[in-house]
C-alpha cells in the first residue's frame, strides 16, 4: 500500500504549537512501524525553511525519495481575497500532485492550514476514488466560518476518515454524515 502524507501542518506556523509536533510525531511512527507499506512524504516549497530539517528528522525512517516537494505560484493565504484565484489554483495543483504519486490513501494530518499562511490543502477535487483521511483539532474555523471564510465543510464530505482530537458533534453537524 502506498500512503501518500501531507507534511504541511509541520511546515506552517503550526509547527511551533501542538498540531505541527504531534504532525511531526505521529509521521514519524507511522514511518516507524510502516512494516512493508511504502509512505510518501509531501512538502510545500513555500515553507522552504522547513524542508531540511523534515528531511533530516526522516533521514534514518525513510529513503529520501520518499519525500516529495509540490510549488505553487503564491501568495495564497486565505486571509487576502486577491489571493482566491491563485489559491484555488493551487488547491488543483495540489490535488494533481497527489494524485500523480498514485497512493492508495491520503492522510492529511492538519487539514485547516491555509487561512493566514502559503499552506494548501485540497481534499480529492479530481480523484474521488482515493480515500483520503484528516485529522482535525481546533475546531475554531469551523465554528466560526463567515468570519474565517471556512470552506472546508463540503471537503469534509468528500473524506473517508476523520480522526478527530476533540468534540465529534462539531465535525458531525457541519458535515451532515455520522463518522
Amino acid at each position: 500500500m502506498r500512503l501518500v502524507i501531507d507534511m504541511q501542518g509541520a511546515q506552517s506556523a503550526s509547527r511551533f504549537r501542538g498540531i505541527g509536533r504531534y504532525t511531526l510525531s505521529l509521521v514519524k511512527e507511522m514511518a516507524r512501524q510502516h512494516t512493508g507499506h511504502e509512505i510518501l512524504l509531501v512538502l510545500n516549497a513555500a515553507y522552504s525553511d522547513t524542508i531540511e530539517p523534515i528531511r533530516a528528522a526522516f533521514a534514518e525512517l525513510l529513503p529520501a525519495e520518499a519525500i516529495r516537494v509540490f510549488d505553487v505560484a503564491g501568495p495564497v493565504g486565505g486571509h487576502d481575497a486577491a489571493n482566491d484565484a491563485r489559491r484555488k489554483a493551487a488547491e488543483a495543483m495540489l490535488d494533481a500532485f497527489f494524485y500523480s504519486l498514485q497512493p492508495d490513501v491520503i492522510f492529511i494530518p492538519s487539514l485547516f492550514e491555509e487561512f493566514g499562511g502559503e499552506a494548501v490543502t485540497s481534499v480529492r477535487s479530481l480523484h474521488n476514488a482515493i480515500p483520503t483521511a484528516v485529522v482535525v483539532y481546533d475546531l475554531i474555523p469551523l465554528i466560526h466560518r463567515q468570519i474565517l471564510k471556512f470552506r472546508h465543510t463540503a471537503r469534509l464530505r468528500r473524506v473517508f476518515s476523520i480522526f478527530a482530537t476533540k468534540v465529534l458533534d462539531t465535525v458531525i453537524v457541519p458535515c451532515g454524515r455520522p463518522l
